[in-house]
């Protein structure tokens, strides 16, 4: 029985060691990750997939679009940190999604967030950020997922010497397809919206949420970096986008800062995806809109003053 243990126990310590390496190797890899902007853009553009779907950065001239479905404020501010530590001097304005979800998200601690998010993220995260997930079983099993999940970008720095943010799943302009804007006005006709919810988990998400929201502010302020609040078009937002809240939410906590609210621009019905996301044909439109109104909403080089 003696011998059993040890040898389960030698068995236990190679298992650990090789996934030591593989974690802290891959972790390696992707920490070497080039975070600079090529050479023609000095907008940054971060958010959720409502940003993610609406701002074609090939469209809205000198801006890169890097906003990311299921994630949330600190996912937002650890890109934000990471290419005004590396390229600050380039950077001069920054558009930082506002939406329902900056107010009361769960997101930041559900298993299926963590699980999609941790592994990409991790090597953006000081130990403050690290912290807040410490508590989660589910963040240790994402750790594991680490070498599996960035598969692409260790590859590729086996096969070129080098990655960059553009080999990492930390965001991108989506062109959406999609096309149920209907389907999904039936789907929550009667539903209750706040059903399953945690209050406490939402309380302290809702804290993180704006705890991040006010470092990308800070920061943005410490680098010289305007900083802008953006609400995109959303379907009916007096109805479905919680335009209430969002102001009341701002002028509570937010109203030092920049915001341009676009949740009611006028949209054609198709040019909408389902309630809370334009299509490719919405996101051509409201792009052309911002690459046209840049002078207006002070928006890049244009102008060192704020618009309020």
């Amino acid at each position: 029985m003696r011998r059993f243990i040890i040898h389960v126990l030698i068995l236990l310590l190679m298992v650990m060691g090789i996934l030591t390496i593989l974690i802290g190797g891959s972790v390696a890899i992707l920490a070497s990750a080039s975070f600079k902007l090529p050479s023609d853009k000095n907008i940054l553009v971060l958010g959720t997939s409502q940003t993610e779907c609406a701002i074609d950065d090939s469209i809205f001239s000198h801006s890169i679009n890097l906003s990311l479905s299921s994630t949330n404020a600190m996912h937002s501010y650890l890109t934000l940190r990471k290419f005004l530590n590396e390229d600050a001097n380039k950077i001069d304005t920054v558009l930082f999604d506002y939406n329902p979800g900056r107010m009361s998200d769960d997101g930041f601690f559900t298993e299926d967030n963590i699980l999609a998010r941790i592994p990409f993220f991790i090597v953006l995260m000081d130990q403050e950020d690290i912290f807040n997930f410490v508590g989660y079983k589910t963040f240790y099993k994402a750790l594991l997922q680490i070498p599996v999940k960035n598969i692409r970008p260790i590859l590729r720095f086996f096969q070129k010497g080098a990655v960059s943010y553009k080999d990492l799943e930390i965001g991108g302009y989506l062109k959406l397809y999609r096309d149920k804007l209907q389907e999904d006005i039936t789907l929550r006709e009667g539903a209750d919206r706040n059903s399953g919810k945690n209050s406490k988990q939402e309380v302290s998400s809702y804290q993180l949420q704006l705890r991040y929201i006010l470092k990308s502010a800070d920061l943005c302020k410490e680098k010289g970096v305007k900083f802008i609040l953006i609400s995109v078009p959303c379907y009916q937002p007096e109805k479905y986008g919680s335009r209430d809240r969002l102001l009341s939410f701002y002028n509570t906590n937010l109203h030092e800062i920049t915001w341009i609210d676009n949740s009611d621009f006028t949209l054609p019905d198709d040019a909408y995806g389902d309630i809370e996301h334009i299509n490719y044909k919405g996101a051509e439109m409201f792009s052309q809109y911002l690459e046209d109104n840049k002078a207006l909403f002070k928006i890049g080089s244009q102008s060192t003053d704020n618009f309020k």
